[in-house]
Protein backbone atom coordinates (compact mmCIF):
# COMPACT_ATOMS: atom_id res chain seq x y z
CA UNK A 1 0.00 0.00 0.00
CA UNK A 2 2.74 2.57 0.91
CA UNK A 3 4.42 1.93 -2.57
CA UNK A 4 1.12 2.46 -4.43
CA UNK A 5 0.55 5.55 -2.37
CA UNK A 6 3.67 6.57 -3.29
CA UNK A 7 3.45 5.89 -7.19
CA UNK A 8 -0.58 7.05 -7.56
CA UNK A 9 -1.29 9.63 -4.84
CA UNK A 10 0.18 13.57 -5.11
CA UNK A 11 0.54 13.53 -1.66
CA UNK A 12 0.92 11.17 1.47
CA UNK A 13 -2.67 9.37 2.84
CA UNK A 14 -3.08 9.91 6.21
CA UNK A 15 -0.28 12.65 7.27
CA UNK A 16 -1.63 13.87 10.84
CA UNK A 17 -2.24 10.40 11.86
CA UNK A 18 0.96 8.76 10.47
CA UNK A 19 2.96 11.43 11.55
CA UNK A 20 1.93 11.40 15.32
CA UNK A 21 2.76 7.63 14.80
CA UNK A 22 6.16 7.57 13.27
CA UNK A 23 7.00 10.93 15.66
CA UNK A 24 6.07 8.08 18.42
CA UNK A 25 8.10 5.67 16.88
CA UNK A 26 11.68 8.10 16.57
CA UNK A 27 10.62 8.94 19.80
CA UNK A 28 11.36 5.21 21.35
CA UNK A 29 14.22 5.05 18.94
CA UNK A 30 15.66 8.29 20.77
CA UNK A 31 15.30 6.56 24.25
CA UNK A 32 16.63 2.97 23.05
CA UNK A 33 19.86 4.78 21.69
CA UNK A 34 20.63 7.37 24.19
CA UNK A 35 22.15 11.41 22.61
CA UNK A 36 20.23 10.03 19.09
CA UNK A 37 19.06 13.45 17.66
CA UNK A 38 15.43 13.65 16.64
CA UNK A 39 16.27 14.30 13.09
CA UNK A 40 18.33 11.54 13.33
CA UNK A 41 15.76 8.98 14.80
CA UNK A 42 13.25 10.29 11.83
CA UNK A 43 16.30 9.39 9.27
CA UNK A 44 16.72 5.76 11.03
CA UNK A 45 13.07 5.58 11.17
CA UNK A 46 12.27 6.27 7.23
CA UNK A 47 15.70 3.80 6.51
CA UNK A 48 13.98 0.68 8.59
CA UNK A 49 10.64 1.07 6.56
CA UNK A 50 12.36 1.33 3.78
CA UNK A 51 14.29 -1.67 4.28
CA UNK A 52 11.18 -3.48 5.47
CA UNK A 53 8.59 -1.98 2.74
CA UNK A 54 11.15 -2.85 0.10
CA UNK A 55 11.83 -6.62 1.11
CA UNK A 56 7.94 -7.31 0.62
CA UNK A 57 6.99 -4.49 -2.30
CA UNK A 58 10.17 -5.72 -4.70
CA UNK A 59 9.88 -9.29 -3.66
CA UNK A 60 11.22 -10.62 -7.40
CA UNK A 61 13.57 -8.55 -7.41
CA UNK A 62 15.63 -10.41 -5.29
CA UNK A 63 15.86 -12.94 -8.04
CA UNK A 64 17.96 -10.61 -10.04
CA UNK A 65 20.07 -9.26 -7.46
CA UNK A 66 20.97 -12.49 -5.46
CA UNK A 67 23.04 -15.57 -6.22
CA UNK A 68 20.11 -17.93 -4.57
CA UNK A 69 17.09 -17.86 -2.99
CA UNK A 70 16.47 -16.81 0.18
CA UNK A 71 13.35 -17.33 2.72
CA UNK A 72 11.29 -15.19 4.24
CA UNK A 73 13.21 -16.17 7.54
CA UNK A 74 16.58 -15.60 5.81
CA UNK A 75 15.52 -12.28 4.89
CA UNK A 76 14.18 -11.17 7.62
CA UNK A 77 17.86 -12.29 9.82
CA UNK A 78 19.45 -9.81 6.65
CA UNK A 79 17.10 -7.01 7.69
CA UNK A 80 17.28 -7.02 11.18
CA UNK A 81 20.97 -7.47 10.99
CA UNK A 82 20.79 -4.09 8.59
CA UNK A 83 18.82 -2.39 11.08
CA UNK A 84 20.59 -3.27 13.95
CA UNK A 85 23.98 -1.66 12.25
CA UNK A 86 21.94 1.49 11.27
CA UNK A 87 20.81 1.56 14.60
CA UNK A 88 24.67 1.03 15.84
CA UNK A 89 26.09 3.76 13.82
CA UNK A 90 23.47 6.22 14.81
CA UNK A 91 24.23 5.46 18.40
CA UNK A 92 28.00 6.03 17.53
CA UNK A 93 27.16 8.97 15.48
CA UNK A 94 24.70 10.20 18.27
CA UNK A 95 28.18 10.08 20.76
CA UNK A 96 30.53 11.39 18.79
CA UNK A 97 28.55 14.59 17.81
CA UNK A 98 27.61 15.39 21.31
CA UNK A 99 24.01 16.41 22.64
CA UNK A 100 20.65 17.65 20.87
CA UNK A 101 20.95 21.03 22.22
CA UNK A 102 23.71 21.61 19.73
CA UNK A 103 21.77 21.00 16.97
CA UNK A 104 18.70 23.37 15.86
CA UNK A 105 16.05 21.10 15.49
CA UNK A 106 13.08 21.86 12.72
CA UNK A 107 9.36 22.01 13.92
CA UNK A 108 6.62 19.14 13.91
CA UNK A 109 3.80 20.12 12.76
CA UNK A 110 0.88 17.41 10.97
CA UNK A 111 1.91 18.86 7.62
CA UNK A 112 5.38 19.16 7.81
CA UNK A 113 6.89 15.12 8.65
CA UNK A 114 10.78 15.24 10.37
CA UNK A 115 12.16 14.15 6.98
CA UNK A 116 10.22 16.83 4.64
CA UNK A 117 12.63 18.99 2.99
Amino acid sequence: MLAWESLELAAPAAVERRGHLCSSRAAAMRVAIPGLRADAAAELLLSVITLTAGWWTLRHLAAVVLDQAVSDDGRRAVVVAQATALAEAANASAHHQGTEDAVPQRPHSPGHLPWDG
